[in-house]
């Protein structure tokens, strides 16, 4: 039959009997599909004959969709209350009440009996509350009216340069190279090709007949070690080629490796 799906071990059934799949899809053949590794797609099981005994999953899988964020300009997913992460931060910090304390305009704090965190301490310490003192903040004022925050970019605070200007969606755009369709990491390559890109344009040891990549001072990581320990010099335990990194006593001196290995004390001097 055109449009017919092959047959799948239907998990209902003690006997598992092979039977074509019903317009329903429950846990249990969900979880028989994760388990198994069983090609099952869209809203659909294994039953035509009979209704399927198993409880019909909550969610319908053939329409599920990304959300966005509902705030103007933003393409971030969705985290909360249609809101990404950020704006959604924005919106709960609009909405904590100020502190009850008169002349106090810091919002209230979690479980603080409505004061703001500075006057709970003052409340738990058991001490007449008194007005804070003033923090002293450091630039320009928010360049909107009635916000005290510092400005931090643009002359305007965190919260304010959210929703001024909305971030953009670094995961929306692709690979550049060619024939690739995952999301750019940076400089406009995803993760894998961003990485030979690096590799390709770092520069290789001064040492001769050294191609490794540049780690300091214009050498690899092996050579650069090795200059090290040439300047510090070596590790006193006999057989050990490291450079000198800690000093464990005032008259023999050991690498870290070599003391985290084993537990090497220099003998005392006899008495």
């Amino acid at each position: 039959m055109p449009g017919q799906q092959d047959p799948v071990t239907c998990v209902a059934d003690a006997a598992h009997e092979v039977r074509q799949r019903c317009a329903r899809f429950s846990h249990g053949h969900l979880l028989d599909h994760l388990v198994h590794g069983r090609n099952v797609h869209s809203s659909q099981n294994v039953h035509t004959d009979y209704s399927c005994p198993l409880p019909a999953s909550p969610i319908d899988w053939s329409t599920m969709t990304i959300s966005y964020c509902t705030h103007d300009g933003c393409k971030r997913r969705v985290a909360r209350e249609s809101l990404c992460e950020r704006h959604w931060k924005v919106r709960a910090r609009q909405r904590t009440p100020k502190c009850t304390f008169e002349q106090c305009e810091n919002h209230a704090a979690l479980h603080s009996n409505g004061l703001c965190s500075g006057h709970e301490q003052q409340r738990r310490r058991g001490v007449k509350l008194q007005p804070l003192r003033q923090r002293l903040r450091r630039g320009t004022p928010c360049a909107v009216e009635d916000c005290s925050s510092a400005a931090r970019a643009r002359g305007l605070c965190g919260e304010h340069f959210v929703e001024t200007y909305p971030l953009p969606d670094s995961a929306t755009v692709d690979c550049v190279r060619e024939g690739c369709s995952k999301p750019s990491k940076a400089r406009g390559l995803c993760a894998g090709h961003h990485t030979e890109y690096s590799r390709a344009i770092a520069a290789e040891c001064s040492v001769d007949n050294c191609a490794a990549p540049v780690c300091a001072r214009s050498r690899c990581n092996q050579h650069y070690k090795e200059d090290l320990a040439r300047e510090r010099g070596l590790c006193s335990i006999a057989g050990c080629s490291n450079g000198i990194h800690r000093v464990k006593s005032t008259e023999v001196v050991y690498d870290v490796r070599c003391v985290m290995l084993r537990v090497v004390r220099p003998s005392r001097p006899a008495s």
